[in-house]
């Protein structure tokens, strides 16, 4: 069931859920479309960071692929991989709430995507300054 149809409608045209202070800008100097990602909550111990941003955002014709990394200050990337999620992209529904994947303990989450999965993107993200959550 999808609920908040609003919500996720009105972030699809926003950079929600990247901090308003993220230029979602990738590596190759490409914008994150607004309407990949819609909403995202993720739970991790501020042992492995004091911050979270988006490190990757794949969509190719047959995948959808989101990593996750901590970043050690709002600023510092170097922290560890938190999270993961790769879906199909024909299985794919938009506004539906997804749970993450990670291999370290007490690492926990979800994420919603818009409609922008139908268009191919790639992207990375080296700084937690272009993708921060």
């Amino acid at each position: 069931m999808i609920r908040n149809h609003e919500w996720y409608a009105g972030n699809a045209v926003r950079a929600y859920p990247l901090s308003d202070a993220a230029t979602t800008v990738d590596d190759a100097g490409q914008f994150l479309p607004h309407d990949i990602l819609v909403d995202c909550q993720l739970a991790f111990p501020n042992t492995l960071g004091e911050a979270a941003f988006v490190s990757a955002v794949a969509v190719s014709a047959r995948l959808v692929t989101v990593l996750i990394q901590a970043a050690t200050t709002p600023t510092t990337p170097g922290g560890a991989l938190l999270a993961s999620i790769t879906l199909l992209r024909g299985n794919l529904k938009p506004w539906k709430p997804y749970p993450l994947a990670s291999d370290l303990p007490d690492v926990a989450g979800w994420i919603v995507f818009g409609s922008g999965p139908e268009s191919e993107y790639q992207g990375r993200f080296s700084s937690p300054s272009q993708s921060l959550l």
